[in-house]
């Protein structure tokens, strides 16, 4: 059946081919600069069972029928990542087949016009036709993804994001439009010490960051507690490095008193796309806190000198904060408002920061929290706080217990306090998928 159906479509397609010509039926229109598109294998019906490795996916841009980044991700029978590198690499149990758990993922960027008249490549013995479109269906475009009977053609040649190394340990990550170094040791992922943009011309942009700040404040036992990010020992343990995504498990922790320690679970993930880093995080807090005293978690940017001209802003707050020039009603007034995302731009590019508590923490109080002041925030490179913004979590009183948040950090080009949505629109305004026929 497979291989009458293309014999059809070449047919159909055979004066075009004759002319070495690709012809295209409808131009794509979607506009989604950042973003990515996952698709569950149980998906794609047709090419379950096959050989990933004879699997490509196509676009149609620039008037040929040209090979797009992406990457297919195996998931064991238990719902996990197969990692490919790691203490914790571990296989799938198909041989490498595509299975209905699978996921394939590519850029929104990537999608092309749709194919007219269209003849198979040498080898090619299947092909589904991929409609991403806007909810609404008002813009879309098509990726075709080819199963071959044999070797299948190159793939894309781009990378789009890897993991960095210095001998065997994960110093960060580095894509297309950024970079990130972490603490030079083999237990500090995530404590991040430099943040770049790619420029056009190729070559990365001054050190915008100074330091991710994540801090613990608690109350135990009448007893207080600090802990501060080069206190909390985070390292990967397994990954899978595609030229799409970097999908990493990371186990964290901290100590806390008298032989308590807060610990990450296996369900702690870092998901890093070339515009977007997600952390997935589950902690166990093995104690009660104090209900009468304050107790909060902090998780803020605070950024470098290098990052020049900055502005802050929130969904509560319109009016951009900028570095040296705030003034004290002016930070009571923002924190007064929580914020669900906070922006940062510079001249290098903006950040978008949001917090989603999970269900066992959604009702804890946040805040919004910003320092902008030369008082000693430690450790840090440069002294004082450059508008260090981001979210606290108001922990009074949190009982013992396995409790989840997750943080998005979306990357993009400078911008001005209400082009912040672009950055907003992956997650507001998912994209649709049709799976079919081309």
């Amino acid at each position: 059946m497979r291989r009458a159906a293309a014999l059809a479509a070449a047919l159909l397609g055979l004066a075009a081919a004759a002319r070495g010509e690709v012809t295209q039926a409808e131009p794509c229109t979607l506009d989604r600069p950042e973003g990515a598109v996952v698709v569950t294998g149980e998906r794609l019906e047709a090419a379950l069972g096959a050989p990933l490795d004879r699997l490509r996916l196509y676009a149609l841009r620039d008037g040929a029928l040209r090979p797009i980044p992406y990457q297919l991700d195996e998931r064991t029978p238990e719902g996990g990542y197969a990692f490919t590198g790691g203490e914790e690499r571990r296989s799938d149990t198909d041989d490498g087949l595509l299975d209905p758990n699978d996921e394939l993922v590519f850029m929104a960027r990537h999608v092309g016009g749709r194919l007219g008249d269209w003849a198979p490549l040498p080898g090619e013995v299947e092909r589904l036709a991929l409609h991403v479109t806007t909810a609404d269906r008002d813009r879309g475009g098509w990726v075709y993804l080819l199963l071959f009977d044999g070797p299948a053609p190159p793939r894309a040649p781009d990378d789009l994001v890897s993991l960095t190394w210095s001998g065997p340990d994960v110093t960060g990550w580095a894509g297309t439009r950024h970079k990130v170094v972490s603490a030079p040791s083999t237990a500090g992922f995530l404590d991040w010490r430099e943040l770049r943009f790619a420029r056009p011309g190729g070559g990365w942009g001054p050190d915008v960051l100074d330091r991710l700040k994540v801090g613990l404040e608690a109350r135990y036992l009448f007893l207080d507690i600090a802990r501060r990010e080069d206190e909390m020992r985070s390292h990967v343990v397994g990954f899978v490095d595609g030229p799409v995504r970097v999908i990493a498990r990371v186990v964290g922790e901290t100590y806390l008193i008298w032989g308590h320690w807060v610990r990450t679970t296996p369900r702690t993930q870092v998901v890093i796309y070339e515009d977007r880093v997600e952390l997935d995080l589950e902690v166990r807090i093995p104690v009660a806190l104090e209900p009468g005293a304050r107790s909060a978690l902090r998780i803020a940017l605070d950024f470098a000198p290098e990052a020049g001209d900055l502005a802050v802003w929130t969904d509560t707050l319109r009016r951009p904060l900028r570095p040296g020039r705030t003034t004290g009603r002016e930070r009571r007034e923002a924190q007064a408002r929580p914020p669900t995302w906070v922006c940062a731009s510079s001249r290098e590019g903006s950040l978008l920061l949001r917090l989603e508590p999970g269900p066992e923490a959604a009702r804890l109080p946040r805040a919004l929290h910003l320092e902008d002041g030369p008082a000693p925030d430690p450790p840090e490179d440069v002294p004082g706080s450059l508008l260090c913004a981001g979210f606290q979590l108001d922990l009074t009183g949190l009982l013992p217990g396995t409790y989840r948040a997750r943080f998005v950090l979306q990357l993009g080009p400078p911008l001005q306090p209400g082009a912040e949505a672009r950055l907003l629109l992956p997650d507001a305004a998912p994209l649709v998928v049709e799976v079919g026929e081309p």
